[in-house]
């Protein structure tokens, strides 16, 4: 969600002088607002901790990494 809201901005800090602009001046999100955001949020959630969820699930859980593309 922080990557969204973050995109979603973008359009906004384009903007010089945000007390004079209209709301049909504001450009639209672009796909390179996403990138932008991907590369500015910080990960919500450890590499550590998605390692220990991964082992959960093999031990106890149902949900098979290995299928989930087909």
């Amino acid at each position: 969600m922080g990557v969204c809201r973050e995109a979603a901005m973008m359009p906004i800090r384009s903007i010089e002088d945000i007390l004079q602009v209209s709301l049909e001046h504001i450009r639209d999100i672009c796909l390179n607002d996403f990138y932008f955001a991907v590369d500015l949020v910080k990960p919500s959630v450890s590499e550590k901790s998605i390692g220990q969820y991964v082992q959960w699930n093999k031990d106890f859980g149902s949900f098979n990494f290995e299928d989930k593309d087909e």
